[in-house]
C-alpha cells in the first residue's frame, strides 16, 4: 500500500490532484486509517491513475472520466466525440492562424478605410418585394437566417432578385434596443407575414470592399461624412452583401 504522498511521487501527480480525484469519485483510496485519517492506495490503482492521466491528456473533463470509470458512458463513444471536437478545434485554429497571417501581411496603408470605400454619395435604396426574418444574430450566424429565406422562396416558387441584405432600425436608441431584419428581394408580390414591400429611402451610400469583418470602417466613413456636411441620420441602416464580396452600406437620411 502507498500513502497519499508516496502514491503522488510514484504516480507523478500532486497530492491536491489526488484529493480532487477522490472528491470527484474518480480514484478513491482503498484504505483509510480511522485513527489518523491517512489514506492508502493499492498497487493496482497505479494502473487506474495512469489511465486517468491519459484521459486528462486527451482533454476529457473530470465528469467524462468519472462516467467512463463508473460505466455511465461508453469509453469509445466519449473518445470518438473528443476526436471530433479536436478536429473542429484544429480547423478553427487553422482559420485563426490564416487570419493572423493575412493581417501580418497587410501594410498599414492597406488598412486605411478610404482605400476600400467608394466616395460617399446620396442614393435611394431600391424598392423591393422582400422576404424577411426578424431576429438578431451575429454576422457569423447570418447564413442560417439567409438559408431560411431561400427555403421559403423555394417552397413558394418565388424568384430571387439580387442578393440578401440586413436592415437595422432604431439604431440610435439610447438603450441599444435596435431591430434587425434579414431580407431577401423576390420578384413576386408574395402576401404573407414574412413578406412586404421595402420603401424608397433616401440614403447616404458607400460601397465597401474591405471584407465583412471590417465593415465598421464603412460606417465610420458615412458617420464622418454626415457630421462634416451637417446631415442628420434617421436611424435605419441597410447592409447589402454582394456576390463579389463587396458590401453596399446605406444610411437613411
Amino acid at each position: 500500500m502507498y500513502s497519499r504522498g508516496q502514491f503522488a511521487i510514484v504516480g507523478k501527480v500532486g497530492r491536491k490532484t489526488l484529493r480532487l480525484y477522490e472528491q470527484e469519485g474518480i480514484l478513491i483510496p482503498q484504505k483509510t486509517n480511522e485513527e489518523n485519517g491517512y489514506h492508502y492506495y493499492g498497487d493496482d490503482q497505479l494502473t487506474e491513475l495512469y489511465q486517468i492521466r491519459k484521459y486528462r491528456k486527451y482533454g476529457l473533463t473530470l465528469t467524462e472520466i468519472r462516467n467512463i470509470i463508473t460505466g455511465s458512458s461508453d469509453e469509445k463513444e466519449v473518445l470518438n466525440q473528443r476526436k471530433l471536437d479536436l478536429c473542429h478545434e484544429i480547423q478553427e485554429n487553422i482559420n485563426i492562424k490564416n487570419q493572423i497571417e493575412k493581417q501580418l501581411n497587410e501594410s498599414k496603408k492597406e488598412t486605411n478605410a478610404k482605400i476600400y470605400c467608394t466616395e460617399v454619395d446620396i442614393e435611394n435604396f431600391p424598392v423591393n418585394n422582400i422576404l424577411y426574418i426578424k431576429e438578431r444574430v451575429d454576422l457569423e450566424n447570418l447564413g442560417m437566417s439567409v438559408g431560411k429565406l431561400y427555403e421559403i422562396a423555394a417552397n413558394h416558387n418565388l424568384t430571387v432578385l439580387g442578393t440578401h441584405y440586413v436592415r437595422y432600425d432604431n439604431i440610435f436608441n439610447e438603450d441599444g434596443d435596435f431591430q434587425m431584419q434579414t431580407c431577401l428581394p423576390v420578384k413576386e408580390n408574395f402576401e404573407d407575414n414574412c413578406s412586404r414591400t421595402e420603401n424608397d429611402y433616401k440614403c447616404l451610400h458607400v460601397t465597401y470592399r474591405g471584407g465583412f469583418s471590417t465593415i465598421g470602417n464603412a460606417h465610420q466613413v458615412i458617420k464622418k461624412y454626415s457630421e462634416s456636411n451637417h446631415i442628420t441620420l434617421a436611424g435605419t441602416i441597410f447592409e447589402v452583401y454582394n456576390k463579389d464580396m463587396s458590401t453596399e452600406v446605406y444610411y437613411n437620411i
